[in-house]
């Protein structure tokens, strides 16, 4: 599905619907998004002069105040999905880096992420986000289209936090030992390489099974713990295990956020600050931001990269 958010700044001008059918049908747009209509509640807005026909559906908030209207519309055959999207003009930004040639207010994006993450809010996977041509707008339009890419295999990554796991460096030494080659230096290096790569992805895989099931193990004993405590005393070998136990699960969820954050490229100012949802929905957005969904030839988006 394409979703187009524009701002018309009132359908009053002349040629103002025949553009936004125009921006439907080259965008093939099925979902729209129309900001500071400038209508009152009981005008009517002809959407059948947008659509073409009369398989829509539409709703509209009359313009009030300083609030200008809103008004959206959907295909009917295309308005069935159980998902939920947020859309307005929130005038601020989440990243610095989603800024051009203006001022970056970092406490309204701090309060806009905090707002995002409350709300449970989530970055739409497989989405590309493109800005079009403001034309009869002095906004620039926005078109959401939900495509399914696939671009391969996933490239390797590095998380710092493997330095600090058991394994890791007998791994790499032990595939470098047996990796020996009579080859040209740069050949060589890279099969070593991508052996040193195989079997990090091997030790990772196996870890991370074995990590989730010690910390399952763990968060039982200490429910049990903590729920016979309330019934009396623990012996003192009960104690120790309790705090082990708890030490234990400390050290794993540790690691388990310093690979979120490294993820999210975030730093915090206190090691000790831990918001594994806010991380989740950082390393969303980067993803979103860092994608490349297609390209422009000849005036056209090409959404899939042969």
């Amino acid at each position: 599905m394409n979703f187009l958010s524009l701002n018309v700044r009132g359908f009053g001008s002349v040629g103002k619907p025949e553009w936004v059918k125009g921006l439907v049908l080259k965008n093939k747009v099925d979902f729209l998004c129309i900001q500071e209509s400038m209508l009152g509640d009981g005008a009517i807005f002809d959407y059948a002069s947008v659509w073409g026909n009369g398989g829509f559906d539409s709703e509209i908030v009359g313009a009030r105040g300083k609030s200008g209207g809103f008004g959206l519309s959907v295909e009917s055959q295309k308005g069935k999905s159980c998902m939920w999207m947020l859309i307005g003009d929130f005038n601020t930004v989440r990243w610095v880096e989603e800024r051009n040639n203006s001022k970056f207010n970092s406490r309204a994006s701090s309060d806009f992420n905090h707002f995002i993450d409350e709300a449970s809010l989530q970055e739409w996977h497989g989405a590309c986000l493109r800005a079009l041509p403001r034309e009869l707008s002095d906004h620039t339009l926005i078109l959401l289209t939900m495509v399914d890419l696939n671009y391969g295999a996933k490239p390797f990554r590095w998380f710092d936090s493997w330095l600090d796991r058991e394994g890791c460096e007998e791994v790499v030494k032990n595939v470098l030992q047996r990796a020996t080659s009579n080859e040209p230096s740069s050949l060589s290096l890279f099969k070593k390489l991508a052996a040193v790569k195989l079997g990090l992805k091997s030790w990772w895989h196996l870890l991370s099974i074995k990590e989730g099931a010690e910390l399952e193990m763990l968060k039982h004993d200490i429910s049990r713990l903590e729920a016979k405590v309330e019934e009396g005393e623990l012996e003192d070998e009960e104690v120790w295990i309790w705090e082990e136990s708890k030490k234990e699960v400390e050290r794993l969820l540790m690691l388990k956020n310093k690979d979120l954050k490294q993820k999210a490229r975030v730093k915090w100012a206190s090691m000790g600050d831990d918001n594994s949802t806010y991380f989740h929905r950082c390393i969303n957005g980067r993803k979103a931001s860092n994608s490349i969904s297609g390209v422009m030839v000849n005036g056209d988006w090409i959404h899939i990269l042969l």
